[in-house]
């Protein structure tokens, strides 16, 4: 039974505290044997009985909810319901999380050539003498590989935490995905179908995550050490010459101050030094080597399955559209490029250890020696690569253009389901018509190009003659219109000099009478004034 603080001590383990290959390795095998996966050799106490219930309850609910029932909505129910959407978002789900399973299976299968790796490693990593600046450099670089593992081991891990607990945030009775419908629990939000249906996806979600976190953090180990290993060689290839001078030095101290390369019997110590350590160099350069084929031969297949795996994933999260996918997305994303991350950082070691191969100053050593290094150079320019099946490299640039190829296909079955649906007549297509040109006054309306002619009996044509129609109903509008405005305007204008005239007339005849009256009063004066003279 452990005391506190041994439990204490043995959690401080998976920390950065503790960054050497043998700490890393357990504590990876510590999280395989929850899964009943022993990759230690040399651990003999067995596999607790709580760890084969834990398995075998979480696989049986995963195969069941992600695989069976997955299948039996895709495939049967969504065809029924028509939610294709849903069957989008359900078939992502089924298809992202059995890319680590498959690796678990690999695994499993190549037991014997996975403990046979993972004591390999551990072999070539006795051979580091401690407290040497080699072992200094290689336990800087392995405090990188630890941080990419745990960073990977949280990130997936907490994806599935997020995943489980959405139903907590959100109002009323719902499931981390509410599409999915499992087969047998119907209807799904009733008791106790909604309990046993969350118990089963809690499980699911369980064995989905925790699978791939801790397969892929054991190859991100050993993966990581090997780059690790690339990288201190060539730390050691660009110290040799200096090295070699001062080891010199050391043996000729009281023959003189200062060091003459030239002089025979120095040449002789620092050449036998030089191919000492480059004997050293190319054993452990080899070494690295045979353990990344080991590893690709185990889990090639299952890394090529995990690439198609990735290709269908994402293409039915991006059909299922991205609100409702948007959890799935970075934990599909996460598997594959974890491993390109790993294969490319692998290839970038592996160049620059033939980089430093070259600029180890080579012009100064015997011929022995000059042979020596050109095949370590020919050796070092076969560049170190893990491959997806032996068919792909796995880099950076092998993951762009898989996402470009699953975004053309994206667009292809885009544009295909979108032709299908205005075939069948479910995309109504409105046929606007053509804007209203205003009314020529000239005569050059009836020089006008019939469009209609050139085409055939389509709704264009149609919408076309409905235009010349309104058209003409408009001009001959506007044309009456005109004609009406004219005729009131001579109108008015006969009734306005009718006016004048008869106004003009009736001034007349008033003169006419004032004068007529203005001669008789003058008239009846006058003949008044005769009678008074006569009298």
């Amino acid at each position: 039974m452990l005391t506190f603080k041994e439990i204490i001590h043995e959690i401080r383990k998976f920390g950065l505290e503790y960054c050497d290959l043998p700490t890393m390795l357990e504590n990876v095998s510590i999280l395989l044997r929850v899964l009943t996966v022993n990759i230690d050799s040399k651990y003999k106490k067995g596999i607790t009985i709580l760890s084969y219930i834990v398995t075998a309850v979480t696989a049986a609910c995963f195969y069941y909810v992600f695989l069976f029932s997955m299948t039996w909505f895709v495939f049967w129910r969504s065809r029924i319901t028509g939610e294709l959407v849903g069957a989008m978002v359900v078939l992502s789900l089924g298809i992202s999380s059995e890319i680590g399973p498959f690796k678990l299976f690999y695994m499993c299968y190549y037991m014997d050539k996975t403990q046979k790796i993972a004591d390999s490693f551990l072999e070539c990593d006795a051979n580091t003498i401690k407290g040497t600046r080699f072992h200094t450099n290689l336990m800087k670089r392995l405090r990188s590989v630890k941080k990419r593992a745990m960073l990977y081991w949280v990130v997936v891990a907490g994806n599935g935490v997020l995943y489980v607990m959405k139903p907590v945030a959100m109002r009323g009775r719902n499931l981390p995905e509410n599409y999915f419908l499992i087969y047998g629990l119907e209807p799904m939000f009733e008791t106790p179908n909604y309990q046993i249906a969350y118990f089963m996806m809690i499980a699911s979600v369980f064995f989905v995550c925790y699978v791939p976190a801790s397969v892929t953090a054991f190859l991100i180990v050993i993966t990581g050490y090997a780059e690790a290993q690339m990288l201190a060689l060539s730390e050691e290839m660009l110290q040799l010459w200096s090295d070699a001078t001062n080891h010199a030095k050391a043996q000729t101290e009281g023959m003189s101050e200062e060091l003459d390369v030239y002089d025979p019997k120095v040449k002789m110590i620092i050449n036998q030094f030089v191919e000492r350590r480059l004997r050293e160099i190319i054993g452990r350069h080899a070494n690295v080597i045979n353990l990344l084929n080991q590893v690709e031969i185990v889990f090639r297949q299952a890394i090529a399955i995990g690439f198609v795996l990735l290709v269908l994933g994402l293409l039915s999260e991006l059909l299922g559209k991205l609100e409702n996918t948007f959890l799935q997305l970075p934990f599909a994303l996460m598997q594959v490029s974890m491993d390109c991350f790993a294969g490319q950082r692998v290839m970038d070691a592996s160049a620059m250890f033939e980089a430093s191969v070259y600029d180890c100053k080579w012009e100064n050593f015997d011929k022995s020696n000059m042979k020596l290094v050109l095949v370590m150079l020919q050796n070092a320019q076969k560049t170190m690569t893990l491959s997806a099946g032996g068919v792909r490299t796995l880099s950076f640039s092998a993951l762009m253009s898989v996402f470009r190829g699953i975004y053309s296909a994206y667009t292809a079955l885009r544009m295909r389901n979108y032709k299908r649906k205005t075939e069948r007549g479910k995309v109504s297509i409105e046929l606007k018509p053509l804007p209203k040109a205003p009314p020529r006054l000239s005569k050059t309306n009836k020089r006008r190009i019939r469009k209609s002619a050139i085409l055939t009996d389509t709704p264009e044509k149609n919408a076309l003659a409905e235009e010349k129609e309104t058209r003409g109903k408009s001009n001959s509008k506007i044309k009456k219109q005109k004609v009406e405005k004219r005729v009131g305007k001579k109108k008015t204008a006969v009734t306005i000099k009718r006016n004048k005239k008869e106004a003009s007339e009736s001034a007349y005849v008033v003169m006419c009478e004032n004068v007529k009256r203005k001669v008789l009063q003058e008239d009846a004066d006058e003949s008044d004034s005769e009678v008074d003279s006569m009298e």
